[in-house]
């Protein structure tokens, strides 16, 4: 009898705790969805708001893959604002969950993320002809970012996109070098090879 009870109470542990992770994700899905209409109707004050709000929640909760999803979304708000160090933070936050889950595909965007926000910081140091040395500081870790990801997620399902971006980023860091014969390479990459 004890034995069919305790079966009987984890099962319906189990299922309880089941549909509570898929309405916390179909929630957390609304949510985002809700962000970006945010977002789209430039909105961004309220995006942040909200992104903010669902990441304490999930991270209560301690749901990994939800805190790397918001840790991205909060990062790309503060990136799209030009505060750079802000996102930064979020960004390292989200690929240190990522590698702590063993999430490949995650641990690829984090990568891509942070690439990108260096190279999106060296260009407009550039253009306002500001600190040169922070400029290359910011170049290097782009590089950095962008080499890694295509060194050690070549062959990780569903890294076309992320691998297609990083070529295109990595055509503009050099075209920004002048190293015109690697920015054609790099542009080229996409075309002739496929990381999977």
């Amino acid at each position: 009898m004890t034995y069919t009870l305790n079966c009987f109470t984890l099962l319906v542990f189990t299922l309880c705790f089941s549909f509570y992770g898929f309405s916390q994700s179909k929630l957390t899905d609304s949510i985002f969805d809700k962000v970006e209409q945010y977002i789209e109707e430039d909105n961004k004050e309220e995006a942040l708001k909200l992104a903010i709000a669902q990441l304490e929640s999930v991270t209560n909760n301690n749901t990994i893959p939800l805190q790397v999803k918001w840790n991205s979304k909060i990062g790309q708000l503060f990136s799209k604002n030009n505060n750079f160090p802000v996102a930064l933070t979020y960004y390292n936050t989200a690929k240190e969950l990522s590698i702590k889950s063993k999430d490949s595909l995650s641990i690829a965007t984090a990568y891509f993320d942070i690439g990108s926000l260096n190279l999106s910081e060296y260009s407009k140091i550039i253009y306002q002809e500001q600190n040169i040395n922070v400029a290359l500081d910011k170049k290097e870790a782009a590089f950095k970012n962008f080499n890694y990801l295509i060194s050690n997620f070549k062959n990780v399902d569903n890294t076309e996109e992320i691998f297609a971006k990083t070529y295109a980023n990595l055509t503009g860091l050099y075209s920004y070098s002048a190293e015109y014969i690697k920015a054609e390479n790099a542009s080229e990459k996409p075309l002739l090879t496929t990381p999977n």
